[in-house]
């Protein structure tokens, strides 16, 4: 790996594929960007490149903050094989959920109910961006079982839709906005009630 510390010391003549970003921390967000490019690197035969700043803009334009830093990209990508592994355990993940039959399927909408493991809670939000981002007319719901029995759910509108997440979620002590919400301890006596209300909203 080659740093560059001024953007004027860059002059590849090769095909390269840029991600820009501050990467303050390496979340699920990154974690896709960096998924992406490397895909595209092996389809289009390109260079992936990270163009970052030091220090941070927020740092930059206010200097009562000394440090907003997570994490420092390049230290993480030099720590041997942890990358790699966030993406196959990502990509683990991502496969179980496909993997599961759906609770319910309307014309407009899906509801999965997932089980209390680790990797349902890592996915959910993921997963539900995924259905949604896969069929524009989709609306979609995650319930995932709390350990007291209970559901966490993530509710996406349609893109084609992007309307009535919240006010559904509102409806059982939830909340958000018009394209996502969310409700943290839906009884599962209500989950029938849940399932009417969220074809209701997307039908």
């Amino acid at each position: 790996m080659t740093i560059y510390n001024n953007i004027n010391e860059f002059n590849s003549r090769d095909n390269t594929i840029l991600t820009i970003g501050t990467f303050d921390g390496v979340h699920l967000g990154h974690q896709k960007l960096f998924r992406l490019a490397n895909i595209y690197k092996k389809k289009l035969k390109l260079n992936i490149g990270v163009l970052t700043f030091e220090p941070m803009p927020k740092m930059f334009f206010n200097k009562n903050i000394k440090n907003d830093l997570i994490v420092d990209i390049f230290l993480f990508t030099e720590q041997g094989d942890i990358f790699s592994t966030l993406l196959d355990n990502y990509n683990a993940d991502m496969g179980s959920a496909m993997c599961q039959e759906p609770y319910s399927i309307s014309s407009n909408g899906v509801i999965y109910k997932l089980p209390n493991e680790a990797w349902t809670h890592r996915v959910m939000g993921s997963f539900s961006n995924h259905l949604v981002s896969t069929n524009n007319d989709l609306a979609c719901a995650i319930a995932v079982l709390n350990s007291d029995g209970t559901y966490r759910i993530s509710v996406r509108s349609s893109i084609n839709n992007p309307h009535g997440a919240g006010d559904l979620c509102s409806k059982f002590d939830g909340g958000g906005r018009e394209k996502a919400g969310g409700i943290n301890n839906l009884p599962n006596s209500e989950l029938a009630s849940f399932k009417e209300q969220f074809e209701r909203s997307f039908s």
